[in-house]
């Protein structure tokens, strides 16, 4: 579930930095925004993805000790 969902995030992000570009075609002024915004939602979308990894790494941790007790 978790790797689907990162793979869902990854291409949530990609598909809003092609709506910000394609939104970019039409109106030229807003192109710098557009990059500001894509690379925005890409590093907040790679934060998601580090924090779930850390988290499932806890829990592995927290699984793992309970076995060894």
């Amino acid at each position: 579930m978790r790797k689907f969902l990162s793979n869902f995030w990854v291409c949530l992000g990609l598909a809003l930095l092609c709506s910000y570009q394609a939104a970019a075609a039409y109106t030229p002024d807003a192109t710098g925004w557009t990059w500001m915004l894509g690379i925005c939602a890409l590093m907040w979308l790679n934060d998601a993805r580090r924090a779930l990894k850390r988290d499932k790494e806890a829990l592995d941790e927290q699984d793992s000790g309970t076995e060894e007790g």
